[in-house]
């Protein structure tokens, strides 16, 4: 898969990800880009300096580099479950959103995240691009939404969904399960139904406004922000 964007390439360059090549817009000489040239060489990744970097990158928004990953990024839900805190995201069908969803968990802390594979559009350039490399520092996963969470409900990890339904929970008011997984649905029609009736929790946001809703990544900054405020909540 090819990456583009300073962050992204550099926190690919920071983590343990196989690259096959890094390419750089010829000329170019910014300090961002000479710092990716000398990572680059310090792991011993080919440099390539090209002329048209946008045909390179197949993107407008480079910022005059790109690379290509020589592995996959996600990989199938394993069967053994060894975390105790799991974001579900069901359906997230713009990548700009996942790509925020995928950069809130990492930087508070919850670093197992599941995908959709039915109607997610999933990991594209452009999410990966728009996590600024967030996507280098967790572990994503994907599978089947109702697989998943019989697997995880299977693993006694309580399926917490955010949804504004009647019989929602204030979430400053709810019990935290010692290991649970939080399923924040999509963009229009939120956590689907037979999630909603198989969840263990249902949980809502306290909202002062006139409108009703958040978009779905800042919905998930408050929801994490207030689990990372319990005592017992840990990285995972």
């Amino acid at each position: 898969m090819i990456i583009y964007g300073v962050n992204p390439v550099a926190e690919a360059l920071r983590s343990p990800q196989e690259l096959d090549w890094v390419a750089v817009a010829k000329g170019k000489d910014r300090p961002a880009l000479s710092k990716i040239r000398r990572s680059a060489e310090q792991r011993a990744i080919p440099i390539r300096e090209v002329d048209d970097i946008d045909r390179e990158s197949m993107a407008r928004e480079n910022q005059g580099v790109c690379a290509s990953c020589a592995s996959s990024l996600a990989k199938p839900l394993p069967k053994k479950l060894d975390a105790s805190r799991y974001v579900l995201l069901d359906g997230l069908q713009d990548p700009h959103n996942f790509g925020a969803a995928i950069r809130v968990c990492e930087c508070l802390g919850f670093r197992n995240i599941i995908y959709h594979t039915g109607d997610s559009c999933g990991l594209t350039p452009a999410a990966i691009k728009s996590s600024s490399g967030a996507i280098f520092h967790v572990r994503l996963f994907f599978s089947n939404l109702n697989r998943a969470v019989q697997r995880l409900q299977e693993d006694e990890i309580a399926i917490c969904a955010m949804e504004n339904t009647a019989d929602a929970v204030d979430l400053r008011e709810a019990a935290i399960p010692e290991k649970y997984c939080l399923v924040l649905g999509s963009e229009g029609r939120g956590v689907r139904h037979n999630i909603l009736r198989n969840a263990n929790h249902v949980w809502r946001l306290p909202l002062a406004g006139k409108i009703n809703s958040l978009n779905v990544s800042c919905a998930l900054t408050a929801a994490l922000w207030e689990l990372n405020g319990r005592p017992s909540a840990q990285p995972s």
